[in-house]
C-alpha cells in the first residue's frame, strides 16, 4: 500500500482492474508460426497449475511480433507442457480471443479456469501472450 498518498496500487489490463498484486500470478508465452506454447513463469520454467487447485486467468495481453502476419490468440489447457509444440495431449481449447497482427499489440479480460495439474498454453502465430491470473483451492 501506498502508506504516503493512502492509496493501494492496482494495474488495469484489458479494463480488469487487479488489486491483490501480492497474489497475481503473471505468465509468458512466446509462439512461433502455427505451433502453440505452454505459459512459463518468471524463471523460464513451463507452468503446470498445482495439485488442489485451479488457474483463473483474467485478463490478457498480446503482442505481435511480425510487422505482415496477424495472430491469432488462442487459449487452452493440455496435459504435458512443451515450447512451439505441436503434440499437445488432450488439448482442451477456450473460445478464440480475437487478432493481434502488423506488429499491434491487445489487451482484454477474460475468466477462463484452467484445472489443478494442467498446463495453460497458446496457440499462436508469431506472437507473445502474457496472461493474468490467481489460484484458487477447488
Amino acid at each position: 500500500m501506498d502508506i504516503k498518498n493512502g492509496v493501494a496500487p492496482t494495474i488495469t489490463i484489458g479494463g480488469r482492474v487487479f488489486t491483490d498484486l501480492e497474489n497475481l500470478i503473471v505468465l509468458n508465452a512466446q509462439v512461433a508460426a502455427n505451433t502453440q506454447s505452454t505459459f512459463v513463469n518468471n524463471n523460464d520454467t513451463d507452468y503446470q497449475v498445482p495439485t488442489g487447485f485451479n488457474l483463473r486467468i483474467l485478463a490478457i495481453r498480446a503482442a505481435s511480433y511480425s510487422a505482415t502476419v496477424s495472430a491469432a490468440i488462442l487459449m487452452a489447457y493440455a496435459d504435458n507442457n512443451g515450447q512451439n509444440s505441436s503434440s499437445l495431449t488432450n488439448a482442451v481449447l477456450f473460445n478464440q480471443l480475437g487478432y493481434v497482427g502488423g506488429a499491434s499489440s491487445l489487451e482484454m479480460s477474460c475468466d477462463f479456469i484452467v484445472p489443478p495439474e494442467k498446463y495453460p498454453f497458446s496457440f499462436g502465430l508469431n506472437s507473445n501472450h502474457i496472461i493474468y491470473c490467481y489460484l484458487e483451492a477447488v
